[in-house]
């Protein structure tokens, strides 16, 4: 069995729950988070951008 069809499968409990992750690195969460709010009305922000930035920040605070 395919894993789309696994899911498919399986009984929703409680549709309307959200999933979340847990945050891992709180600093640099905040830190991309202050990124997005102050650029977000002067540039297009894509996904390749936002990863590059996280990666620079993940450096600045050295993490992993």
């Amino acid at each position: 069995m395919q894993i789309k069809d696994k899911r498919l499968a399986t009984e929703v409990i409680n549709p309307k729950a959200k999933h979340h992750k847990p945050i891992i690195f709180l600093k640099l969460e905040l830190a991309l988070k202050e990124f997005i709010l102050l650029y977000q009305s002067r540039t297009i922000l894509s996904d390749a951008l936002l990863i590059k930035k996280a990666k620079l920040l993940a450096d600045e605070l050295k993490i992993p």
